[in-house]
């Protein structure tokens, strides 16, 4: 959700901009394995912040998407 809010996924998408092209999941796996966007894990960590806190902000998001 991280990588997602700062755009990541719409950087990455392979086409139209009108739907999401990748879940989040499968996101996180691109972000992971590809190289050149491993650079990107300190700016998501960033963003998240203290973990614990953003899971508890964040969980209904999570459940309900």
């Amino acid at each position: 959700m991280a990588a997602e809010s700062l755009g990541f996924e719409k950087r990455m998408r392979p086409g139209s901009p009108k739907r999401r092209a990748y879940s989040r999941l499968f996101l996180a796996r691109l972000i992971l394995t590809i190289d050149s966007w491993r650079s990107a894990l300190g700016e998501i960590l960033a963003a998240v912040g203290d973990a614990d806190l953003w899971v508890a902000e964040h969980h209904n998001a999570l459940v309900l998407d």
